[in-house]
This record gives structure tokens, C-alpha cells and sequence, in this order.
């Protein structure tokens, strides 16, 4: 039987076939054959691809087909014990012509079966992968890992063309795998940061490609983990079921192969992604493309772009009103624009849920409301989900600027998220600078009517967009492992609270509209599962160099390539002056995004160097610093008018204790009209020092966007005395983005600083360095804005992403990976079916760009910094 099926599949006919010997048991489809071995208790010791024959596992290595994760009943310790595939006492096999069943009995010798089935779907090409448990053992199974693949590192030569891609919000691709330190791997959760179920490993020959066919949303994890051998790579469903209820995975998980669109195409993620594709155009997240959805307003989707203002703008609405009018209304007038708030909280950024009055007043902030509307904006806060802030901002005696424990224990407590021994989740988060946040549990009907009261008062506020904010990718503060058995859920982690978050966004939408009719939601970083529930997407897919310990990883807009259509996206943290990561947006199809510039007329480059004008607690432009990396800055900086070395005020720093830090910084942009890399400036500073216990200084320091250091430079602060005038000379670095001026002192002082200049030479003379008036992204921005909106709005906000073109000229050194490329292309399907690519050039330089597109070789002589959309 064994060798006629291959023999049949070798002459190139479809067949899918099970088959069973003394050792091998074989599941084949048209794309890939599994076998599994009886003598190693069902491991997977061989899949191939049928049209290369590429290997991706390693069957040199012992294996399980499962394992389980479990506790004993009652145990509150969460102490998990393991059983897998080869601790069953006895194994009975089963095989059809399209199915294998294994039962395995007795694991661990206790009273538990595990029955494991595999299909190969007629005319699909995969196999699909099911389990369930039975038993009478007193344990409560918590995680089930199925299938277990121990997968080939390299799968060709070096492995420096492998690479794996999985439905990860910041993932982008990980090249070389192979490369990783063993230990190291991904460990990826739906809900969470998998904002899509798939996952993919390819050579440029062939590809493996798993995902689970999960319309409900079950927690689960991807995980795949770089060991001595290879790769180990799985799927976790994780769960809290005692095990005299029969439990199910509750989906089958899909198996199969990739090649390129054509013959030889090298393999890419996109031809598994459109694979998987296949299946999600089937679930109720993609039921309705965005162009055809009735709740969504005509004002998005007429191609609309997006800012955002700080608490420092809030603090001064006459900022923002001038802002609008001098800028926006001046250059694009015609653009629907949404003003993502950041800081309108009542205490301080982030903290919950006392937001009202917003910051700095009720009547300061429906003035802002109020102009965002008249230039025909939308107002978007972003409320911190189901945090409730208990402590904030710690003093060096052990007490808080901010705290709410007697609200929190007589309101709260009731609704909080329980952990295994019943008490709250309480945990300290780096945006509270020693502080911490209770969790309260959405799967509690009162905690989902709790949080839509705050969304209603900012409906009535005026603002007509909000983000559900602190639910990365979905998934609740804590992973939704709420154990209360009062909320109205089943204890520990489950469906329910996906269900939960559904009637959540559900019951949302149907209050914020009742005041403001065409209310728009948004929830913090994608997640498929609720697609249909929103009208925009926070993205971070710009993020991905955020794994430093990875070599190699590169951006790719992978929810985007699925769900562009569907949802449009922005990119949720866009950096000053950072025109690569703009341009990657642009052409991966996002809304428009940037930082607002000020001032937006001709002005010193270093802003407010006098310290004349003042927020809350810090000069206006400067933003004082409450901690870094886990260390929290609890020193103080203040306004003082009676010492001061000119003008009307200065900034007076002070720390009482040794471990007390105060810093108050500004970034200054690289770019046109500012800072030039290779140029020479001057800071300089008039100081004035009472006490000061160690040596501090102004620090210089020359960052890339992902804060990089290229170069620092300092002026040591004087000794104790009168008013001292001190300088330092610079010359900017390659590759620096922008300059961080750092007024920072560690340990017990009091010193004052005023007069703060950042100069040029002009003619021999140190002059004060000018900015322009525009932001240094203008140029492209406009071009940005105008294509989303007009021309390119079909293919950019409404269109189906699908292949880039073939990039010709100018190509990429050998073994180079930018993480953002010098040349960018994508391309876009539009809803009449016509097609246009994009290319954006991120360069300060003119290039002639040269691709493959639609069986033509294109050229086309871009500008530095320019987009350009090719029908």
C-alpha cells in the first residue's frame, strides 16, 4: 500500500490516504505526507512536501505527539505536573481511507485517555488535527500541547534564507532561526499578541504552515522554542476544565505545506498567509468588507488621517486651536482628521479610572473638543480598559503621589480579577513609576457596565471615537485568568472571556451611539476575533525591532496583508522626524499618522530654552521624566520666578535622598532645516548650583528611533556659587534621528538652569539654530495624506493587499537587512478589481527604481522622500 501510494503520487495524481505498517502510520494529501511511529508512541517522524520532498522534521529526535499540563484538584499552589504521549500504558490505532485515530490509555498509569484524530481533508491539502480527554483522575487539566513537531534547523544549507512568520502584531519575519541561541524561541497568545491563528517556517523552496480553525477564540499559545536539534513547534490550548468533564480542543488545527505563487517563485510568508486566508474569509470577522459596512460613517472612509496630542498640547487648548488653524487648515483642509488624546486623565497619564474632570479641566478640555471639531476633526481617547490605578508615582519615604485603595476595596474588590488563592491581581506596570493596577474581571456583567459609563461621559463630552485601551490584542490585564466563581463565568482561563469581551464591544458601540451616532470604537493592537466589532485598528507592526535578542528580524504588516479590506489600520506610536517608519506605513496601506510639530512659524530649534512657559509639572516642550527601565525619577522640577538668570522664570531641580533622580529632557529632530548629520552645534547653559552631593551634568545624547546611542556629550554642572555660563560642542553622527537634551541629577540638590541655547555657526558667529516651521516629515506627509485620500484611496483604505512587485534595481548588499528598506513596494487590489502597486523611496537621495509588475518591467525615477502610486 505504502509504495503504490507513492508511486501514484510521484506520477503527479492528488491521493488522500491513510496507511498503517508494523512501525509507520502515513496521512497524505496533495500538498504533504505525515508519518507517525508506533514504536515512539505516535511521534511525527517525517513530513514532507510532496511537490519538493523538502524534510521539516528532524526524526532524530524523541518526541511526543502531545503532552498534557495539570494540577491536582484543589491545589491552589498552580503547581503543573506533565503527562504526554509516551507515559500511556496502552495504544489503539485506527485508520480510514481519510482518517487515523489514536487512543492512549491510562497516562501515567492514572485514569486518563487521550484520543488524538487526524483527517486529511479531500481537496484541501491539509491535515487537520483534533484531541479530547476523558477520565476520572482527580486533576484539572490547565494546557494541551498538540501536535508537537520537532522541526529541522537549517532546512537548507546555512539556513540564512530560512525564516518564520506567525499572526503577531510586532513580529514581522524572523529570519535564520537556526541562528537563535537554544532557549530562545516565540511564545505567541490568542487572544493577545497572535492577532491571527497561523504560523509559517520556510526555506526559498518550500514551507510548513500550521493554524488553528478557532471561530470562537479560545485561549490559546503558538510556541515555537530553538533547541540542540532544530525547532520544537506547537499549539497550546490553554484551559482550567477538572477532568470528570470530558473536554475538547473545541477546533482543529490545520497542517500543510507552501511554494511560491509560480514555479520558481522562492517561497514567501504570503503564500501561506493566503492559504489561511482561505479559512478566516469564511468566519464573522470578515463577513463584510469595510467599503460595504453600514456602521461605519462616511467620513472614514473617505480616506481620513490622524495626529495626536500629548497632556503638555491639553494643558494649553489655545496650542491646540492654533495648531489647527495655522497648520491642518492651512494644508489640508479637505482631510477628515481623528486627534487621538493622550493624557486627558484627570490625575495623570494612564491612570484609572478617575478620569473626570479630564485634564486640566472640564471646560479647558471641551474647548479642545470643541476645535478639533470645528476643522471638522474627531476627538479619540483612549481609556485604560479594566484597570482600576490603586498607587501611583512613588516618594522615596514609601508613600504615593496617587492612591485609591478605599475606592478600589468598597467598589471594586467584588468585580476584581481573582487569582488561584482568591485574592486580586495587583501588580506594578512601568507606566506608573513604582505604582500599581488591580485588574477588574469584563467577564462580570458589572465590570463591562462600569467601563461604557466612562464611554458614555466622553460621548457627552463631545468626542465621537474611543480605543479600548490595555487590552493588547484583545486579551484582559492578566490573560483573563480570573478564578472568581461570583462573576458568572467558569473559574480559570476559557472561551468566556472572549464571549465576554464580544458582549463588551457589542454593548459599547450600542450606548457611545445612542449619544453620538456615528461613534467609532477601537481596541488596543489587532486581533481578528473582533474585526467586525471596530471601525479602526491600532497597529505596532513598526515595532518589530523590538527583539534585539533575535537576529535578523525585519518589519511586515502581516494582520495588514489579511485584513486590509476588512479594517484599516494605523500605526500606533510613530516617532518625530522617523520618515522611514512613515514611509513603510504608507506603503503597507495605514491611515496616516504623525506627531504634531511646534511651533509651527519660524523659532529656536530647542524650544522654550527660557523656560518662560509651563505645564503642570514641567517647561512647556520639555517633559519631566518619571522613570526609565524600571527606575523610577520621583525627584521634582518647578517654575521659579524670583531666581533666575534672565527673562521671567527658570527651572529649579531638586532630589531630597541619595536614590531620588529629576530629569526634565527635549528631543530635537534630525532633519531639513534642523540638525544636519556632520554639522557642528553648540549647547550652551547658564546654571546656578545651592547643593549638589555628586557629579551630574546636561546630557547630550544622539539616538536612532529605536533609541540607539551614536553619541554623547555633557556639561558637568558647577560648583556651588553664583550664575555660571557653561557650553558644549558637538557634531551630529550618521544615522542619529534626533537629539535628546537631558537636564538630569542623581542624589540630594537644588540647582537652577535658564537661558538654555542650542546655536550654529553663521558667518564664524554662534547663532541660535532656526527650525523652519514645518516638521521635517512635511513633504511626505503631504504626499501621503493626498494619495489616502484621493487617488489612492481605492487601493489604500479600501483595496485588498495581495504580492508586492519584484524588486529589480537598486537591490540590497548581500546579507543586508534593513529593518525598514531603502525602496519599498507593495500592491493592492481595489473593490472594482483593478490593481495598483506603490513604491516609496526613504532616501535622501534620487533613485531609479526598476520592478517587476504585471509581466513588465517598470522604471521610475523617484525623489528622495517621495510616493508614488503605478496603475
Amino acid at each position: 500500500m505504502r509504495s503504490t501510494a507513492l508511486a501514484l503520487l510521484l506520477c503527479g495524481l492528488a491521493v488522500d490516504y491513510t496507511c498503517a505498517d508494523s512501525e509507520r502510520v502515513l496521512l497524505s494529501t496533495d500538498r504533504l505526507t505525515v508519518e507517525l511511529d508506533r514504536t515512539r508512541h505516535g511521534a511525527i517522524v517525517s513530513l514532507t512536501d510532496t511537490a519538493t520532498g523538502m524534510q521539516f522534521v528532524n526524526d532524530r529526535v524523541v518526541q511526543d505527539l502531545f503532552a498534557i499540563e495539570w494540577t491536582r484538584t484543589g491545589d491552589q499552589s498552580g503547581k503543573r505536573e506533565r503527562l504526554a504521549s509516551h507515559d500511556a500504558e496502552q495504544i489503539e490505532w485506527e485508520s480510514s481511507a481519510d482518517r487515523l485515530i489514536a487512543v492512549f490509555r491510562r497516562l501515567g498509569g492514572q485514569d486518563i485517555t487521550v484520543t488524538c484524530t487526524a483527517t486529511s481533508a479531500t481537496g484541501q491539502g491539509d491535515v487537520r488535527w483534533s484531541l479530547s480527554i476523558t477520565g476520572a483522575a482527580p486533576l484539572t487539566v490547565e494546557a494541551i500541547h498538540y501536535p508537537i513537531l520537532a522541526l529541522r534547523a537549517p532546512l537548507e544549507d546555512t539556513g540564512n534564507s530560512d525564516a518564520i512568520v506567525a499572526g503577531y502584531t510586532k513580529g514581522g519575519v524572523f529570519h535564520e532561526p537556526a541562528q537563535w541561541d537554544v532557549g530562545q524561541g516565540l511564545s505567541l497568545a490568542q487572544p493577545g499578541p497572535l492577532a491571527a491563528q497561523f504560523s509559517c517556517y520556510y526555506s526559498p523552496r518550500s514551507g510548513l504552515l500550521t493554524y488553528t480553525r478557532d471561530a470562537r477564540g479560545y485561549p490559546k499559545v503558538f510556541a515555537c522554542l530553538r533547541t540542540n536539534e532544530g525547532l520544537t513547534w506547537s499549539w497550546e490550548r490553554r484551559c482550567y476544565q477538572p477532568l470528570n468533564q470530558p473536554l475538547e480542543l473545541g477546533y482543529e488545527i490545520s497542517m500543510t505545506t507552501f511554494s511560491g505563487q509560480t514555479p520558481g517563485d522562492a517561497t514567501d510568508w504570503r503564500d501561506a498567509a493566503d492559504i489561511y486566508k482561505q479559512w478566516a474569509l469564511q468566519q464573522p470577522w470578515c463577513a463584510v468588507p469595510y467599503a460595504q459596512r453600514a456602521d461605519i460613517p462616511e467620513w472614514m472612509k473617505a480616506g481620513p488621517s490622524m495626529i495626536r496630542f500629548y497632556r503638555q498640547w491639553l494643558a494649553t487648548p489655545q496650542r491646540v486651536e492654533d495648531w489647527l488653524h495655522d497648520y491642518w487648515q492651512k494644508y489640508f483642509p479637505e482631510t477628515p482628521l481623528i486627534v487621538a488624546l493622550w493624557g486627558w486623565e484627570r490625575v495623570d497619564s494612564w491612570i484609572s479610572p478617575k478620569y473626570f474632570p479630564p485634564y486640566p479641566s472640564e471646560a479647558d478640555f471641551t474647548r479642545t473638543v470643541n476645535a478639533i471639531q470645528q476643522v471638522g476633526g474627531h476627538a479619540f481617547p483612549w481609556p485604560s480598559g479594566y484597570y482600576w490605578n490603586v498607587e501611583y508615582q512613588a516618594n522615596a519615604d514609601g508613600t504615593f503621589a496617587w492612591q485609591d485603595w478605599d475606592d478600589f476595596n468598597a467598589i471594586g474588590l467584588p468585580h476584581a480579577l481573582l487569582q488561584r488563592d482568591g485574592t486580586p491581581l495587583v501588580r506594578k506596570l512601568p507606566w506608573l513609576n513604582g505604582g500599581r493596577n488591580a485588574v477588574l474581571c469584563r467577564g462580570d456583567a458589572w465590570t463591562r457596565q462600569w467601563f461604557n459609563k466612562t464611554a458614555v461621559t466622553l460621548m457627552q463630552l463631545g468626542c465621537d471615537m474611543l480605543q479600548v485601551d490595555q487590552v493588547v490584542g484583545g486579551r484582559a490585564p492578566g490573560e483573563g485568568n480570573c478564578f472568581s466563581t461570583e462573576h458568572g463565568h467558569p473559574p480559570g482561563p476559557g472561551v468566556w472571556d472572549t464571549e465576554a469581551f464580544t458582549a463588551q464591544l457589542q454593548s459599547l458601540a450600542a450606548e457611545c451611539r445612542r449619544i453620538q451616532p456615528a461613534a467609532v470604537l477601537a481596541i488596543e493592537e489587532p486581533q481578528e476575533l473582533f474585526n467586525h466589532l471596530i471601525g479602526v485598528q491600532d497597529y505596532r507592526d513598526a515595532q518589530s525591532d523590538r527583539w534585539p535578542n533575535l537576529p535578523g528580524v525585519t518589519h511586515a504588516s502581516i494582520f495588514g496583508y489579511l485584513y486590509h479590506e476588512f479594517l484599516p489600520v494605523f500605526q500606533s506610536n510613530p516617532h518625530h522626524g522617523n520618515q522611514s517608519s512613515l514611509a513603510y506605513c504608507a506603503v503597507t496601506g495605514q491611515i496616516p499618522h504623525w506627531i504634531p510639530h511646534w511651533p509651527v512659524h519660524p523659532s529656536p530649534a530647542l524650544a522654550n530654552g527660557n523656560f518662560e512657559e509651563w505645564t503642570a509639572d514641567a517647561p512647556a516642550d520639555w517633559g519631566r521624566v518619571t522613570g526609565w527601565q524600571g527606575t523610577v525619577y520621583s525627584g521634582k522640577a518647578f517654575r521659579d520666578e524670583a531666581v533666575k538668570a534672565e527673562g521671567a522664570a527658570s527651572v529649579r531641580l531638586e532630589n531630597q535622598l541619595a536614590t531620588e533622580i529629576v530629569q526634565v529632557s527635549q528631543n530635537v529632530p534630525v532633519g531639513p532645516g534642523r540638525l544636519q548629520v556632520g554639522h557642528t552645534y553648540r549647547l550652551r547653559a547658564r546654571i546656578k548650583v545651592d547643593h549638589l552631593a555628586r557629579s551630574n551634568a546636561i546630557n547630550l545624547a544622539a539616538l536612532t528611533p529605536d533609541l540607539g546611542s551614536k553619541g554623547a556629550w555633557h556639561i558637568p554642572f558647577p560648583a556651588p556659587g553664583e550664575w555660571t555660563e557653561r557650553s558644549v560642542e558637538f557634531t551630529m553622527p550618521a544615522e542619529a534621528a534626533f537629539l535628546r537634551i537631558m537636564l538630569h541629577v542623581v542624589g540630594p540638590c537644588q540647582l537652577w538652569i535658564d537661558d538654555v541655547r542650542l546655536e550654529s555657526q553663521i558667518d564664524g558667529q554662534w547663532q541660535p539654530l532656526m527650525q523652519p516651521g514645518l516638521p521635517p516629515e512635511h513633504a511626505f506627509i503631504t504626499q501621503w495624506v493626498e494619495l489616502f485620500h484621493g487617488a489612492g484611496r481605492p487601493y489604500l483604505l479600501l483595496g485588498t493587499m495581495i504580492h508586492p512587485p519584484q524588486l529589480i534595481a537598486p537591490v540590497p548588499e548581500p546579507g543586508e537587512r534593513a529593518p525598514f528598506p531603502a525602496i519599498m513596494l507593495n500592491a493592492y487590489r481595489a473593490p472594482d478589481g483593478s490593481e495598483a502597486a506603490i513604491v516609496a523611496n526613504a532616501t535622501d537621495k534620487v533613485q531609479q527604481v526598476q520592478f517587476r509588475w504585471h509581466d513588465t518591467t517598470r522604471t521610475l525615477e523617484l525623489p528622495p522622500w517621495s510616493l508614488r502610486l503605478v496603475n
